[in-house]
């Protein structure tokens, strides 16, 4: 888990996130609600500033075979999976896994590398269209603290319901109210910002027992100085 951490983390964008996070303003978060063009291959302080596949979903996707022990029959889900390239490196990796994605932007559709296939479904975070129990694997990143308190809860159950073994998400949270402000400016899409002992109060109120790990300001490299 700390390597996958980590590896989302990495401390080589630490500069380049410091320098947008002094530009963003709520206009940007406006823009980056719809998660279209801008959000995705616009200016960076508008979203990721140009969402390509340099080869870092190959890197992650060895991470995840190597902590879930996954295989050509295992079944992984990614929701919101943007541009679908985790999917396609678990699918071309050793394991051959049978991946599938959702996702509610159509221009992520429109140019994910899963383009065509019925794996591929359009769909939001709370109902999710496939049968109980189905994967083995799902993950969420960055999706359930971009969420409302009761959505995230019926998200998290949603993961529940999905999963037979293992589930995979990320949440913010923050450690000093300066921690918190600055997660408050850098996420364009963040709602949820929740201290840690918060965190496992909704955790336990949803029966979630999968794996996460926290993104905060100073995982991120974030500061005011």
């Amino acid at each position: 888990m700390v390597e996958i951490k980590n590896f989302l983390e990495s401390s080589e964008y630490y500069k380049e996130r410091l320098d947008t996070l002094k530009k963003r303003t709520l206009k940007n978060k406006l823009i980056a609600l719809g998660r279209g063009i801008d959000f995705f291959d616009g200016e960076r302080v508008n979203g990721y500033g140009g969402y390509v596949n340099n080869g870092s979903s190959d890197r992650l996707a060895n991470l995840i075979l190597d902590k879930y022990s996954l295989n050509t029959f295992s079944k992984v889900l990614q929701i919101n999976c943007e541009k679908g390239y985790l999917l396609k490196s678990l699918s071309e990796s050793n394991a051959k896994c049978k991946v599938y994605g959702t996702e509610n932007s159509e221009y992520a559709i429109s140019h994910n590398a899963l383009k065509g296939s019925e794996n591929l479904i359009k769909s939001n975070l709370v109902q999710i269209p496939f049968k109980d129990s189905y994967f083995d694997l799902v993950i969420s990143f960055g999706n359930t603290y971009t969420l409302n308190l009761s959505d995230a809860i019926l998200h998290l159950k949603e993961l529940n319901r999905l999963s037979k073994n293992f589930t995979l998400i990320s949440l913010a949270t923050y450690y000093t109210e300066k921690d918190y402000w600055l997660m408050k400016k850098w996420s364009l899409l963040g709602n949820l910002i929740l201290r840690e002992e918060e965190w496992k109060l909704v955790l336990d109120f949803a029966n979630y027992s999968g794996d996460f790990f926290y993104v905060s300001a100073q995982t991120l490299g974030l500061t005011s100085d």
